[in-house]
């Protein structure tokens, strides 16, 4: 149930970057290459054999329970995403897990519709390799540049190591989801909120100093693309509408979003 109702947008900015490659296959090593930006606790591999690749998923940390159920979530949580950027043009031959079969299978065959395999020895999915030239109806170009533009300084930014640097981080990645919250951020570093808050409290910042300058930082570098709509530009850094972006904009820098980017494209 947490995967249907899951898109492409619990991603975040990564799944903008997913969905804006001009096919599956790019979308896919968008997803190898800009993974640790979502999570440092699960990895997807690739392995090939033709006509087909194994997509394997992989939990980098150990779960004191609930292994299964967070690996079936995970697995489906990205069948649907593959599904969402391909308009559903795709499926995949099998889904695999490790475990053995459920006792109730239905939900499983509403979910995926394609053959399930249990006890298998890896937990994913078998694809026809020529499914990676599938072409995604949300391809943009320019779009993809910039995010992948973006994606370089959140990695960069998660290998400084400062506290302050990786949550600010997790921040931007997730302001375009609305998933930025501070039990969330805290969640996905590894961090209780109160952790979390006292971590910040001791390099002098509270949680929601920090979001506005995500936010400003964020907007500033989409600004300066030129290549991007203000009411996108809204929307990627977390707010409904555009004068709300414009007036907390004005507030941050003096100028409105239009101004700035006048001087500063």
């Amino acid at each position: 149930e947490l995967a249907r109702h899951s898109n492409v947008n619990a991603f975040g900015a990564f799944g903008q970057l997913m969905m804006s490659a001009d096919t599956l296959g790019a979308a896919w090593n968008t997803e190898r290459y800009y993974g640790d930006i979502h999570s440092r606790n699960f990895a997807w591999t690739t392995s090939s054999f033709p006509p087909y690749l194994q997509l394997s998923f992989k939990m980098l940390i150990t779960l004191p329970s609930s292994t299964n159920e967070v690996t079936e979530h995970s697995v489906a949580q990205m069948f649907g995403v593959l599904r969402n950027i391909t308009g559903n043009r795709w499926l995949p031959t099998a889904i695999c897990f490790r475990h053995a079969e459920p006792a109730d299978i239905k939900p499983y065959r509403n979910y995926f519709r394609v053959p399930l395999r249990f006890d298998e020895d890896f937990d994913g999915m078998w694809m026809r390799a020529k499914d990676f030239d599938i072409p995604l109806p949300g391809a943009n170009p320019v779009l993809h540049a910039t995010l992948c533009q973006y994606a370089e300084t959140l990695l960069g930014e998660n290998e400084e190591g400062s506290i302050v640097q990786r949550i600010k981080s997790q921040i931007k990645h997730n302001l375009a989801s609305g998933n930025h919250q501070l039990p969330i951020t805290a969640n996905r570093l590894g961090l209780s909120p109160r952790n979390l808050q006292r971590k910040l409290k001791q390099q002098g910042y509270k949680y929601e100093t920090l979001v506005a300058e995500a936010r400003l930082e964020l907007s500033r570098f989409y600004l300066q693309s030129g290549s991007l709509q203000i009411t996108q530009i809204a929307a990627y850094v977390g707010y409904k509408n555009v004068s709300t972006f414009s007036t907390a904009f004005k507030q941050g820098t003096g100028l409105t979003p239009r101004e700035w980017r006048g001087q500063h494209r």
